[in-house]
């Protein structure tokens, strides 16, 4: 009886640190507001506000899209304050990193990709961001910067009122996270 008992302990135990795949904390936003149009362009905003292996960051960046949309006004969708907050897919002549916007869910090498980069060896880091997306979809993946609702890099200025987020992640980021006190939504849909 006393075997049985700690092959139980042993297997609980086992099950629960089996990993966050299993652990499911909440779904950040409506399915409704998920689809392939929606998780490529959050992808590309990852890529092009992170890069290409800063998963727990853009893990981050889809939670604060979440909030944002939360705060837009009613019927905005998710992939239209996406588009509307980063700069990083946002159309305009001056986007140094044009390829972004032609990054594809299918993995194929996106049109204006640099020539002396190899994109097979960034595909599965493109893959791999596409794959975290739909486990945050599906609420899989906690957020890191809890209560944050914006995030800039290092050289943008923050509003006085604004809060600093130190994300829970050991893993540096390369975005600063912040919780402000008025949230002004832009849409580009």
């Amino acid at each position: 009886m006393k075997r049985l008992f700690v092959i139980f302990i042993l297997v609980a135990i086992s099950a629960a640190s089996f990993g966050s795949e299993n652990l499911r904390v909440e779904r950040p936003v409506p399915a409704s507001q998920w689809d392939d149009e929606t998780k490529l362009w959050l992808a590309r905003s990852c890529v092009g506000e992170a890069g290409f292996v800063a998963y727990e960051e853009c893990i981050g960046i889809a939670w604060v899209y979440a909030s944002r949309w939360r705060a837009a006004p009613s019927g905005a969708t998710l992939k239209a304050v996406i588009r509307g907050y980063s700069a990083a897919v946002k159309r305009r002549s001056t986007l140094r990193r044009k390829w972004i916007l032609n990054l594809q869910l299918d993995g194929t090498r996106p049109k204006g990709w640099p020539k002396r980069l190899r994109w097979d060896g960034h595909r599965p880091f493109w893959e791999k961001i596409l794959y975290e997306l739909d486990q945050w979809s599906k609420g899989y993946r906690e957020n890191p910067v809890k209560g944050a609702n914006h995030f800039g890099g290092k050289m943008d200025t923050p509003s006085k009122s604004w809060v600093r987020i130190k994300p829970s992640s050991s893993v540096a980021f390369g975005n600063i996270f912040y919780r402000s006190p008025k949230v002004v939504i832009a849409i580009n849909d």
